[in-house]
């Protein structure tokens, strides 16, 4: 019983330790493989994201940037565009308030002299009637 026990253990341990580097390298190999794909699957996720990030951020800021110089620009156009107009009607009205008020000082200089020499006329003409009365 010996012998048969002691020889059935050696082989046991014999064929255990023939096994033994089998299932080191292959479960080595597997984790090695389990590492390498983790490693590979993080990697691509990483970069993805960071490219779709990126793509994102320079897609929002091209469209911010956009509408800030269109909006500045529109601003801008409507504000030259209004003073421009403003600074118009304002000589217009400046000019025609001045038409006005020389027009009608003219009038006004005119009637008082009419009036003024109609009345001169008629006094000297009533002066020398009067030594005939």
């Amino acid at each position: 019983y010996f012998f048969v026990t002691s020889s059935l253990l050696l082989r046991y341990f014999f064929i255990a330790s023939s096994l033994l580097p089998h299932y080191f390298f292959v479960t080595s190999s597997l984790l090695l493989r389990f590492f390498f794909i983790t490693f590979s699957l993080l990697l691509r996720f990483f970069f993805i994201t960071s490219s779709l990030l990126l793509r994102y951020f320079f897609i929002t800021s091209s469209f911010l940037l956009h509408y800030f110089f269109v909006t500045s620009s529109l601003l801008l156009h409507y504000f030259f565009i209004t003073s421009s107009l403003l600074l118009y009607f304002f000589f217009i009205t400046s000019s025609l308030l001045l038409r006005f008020f020389f027009i009608s000082s003219s009038l006004l200089l005119r009637y008082f002299f009419v009036t003024s020499s109609l009345l001169l006329r008629y006094f000297f003409i009533a002066s020398s009637l009067l030594p005939h009365y």
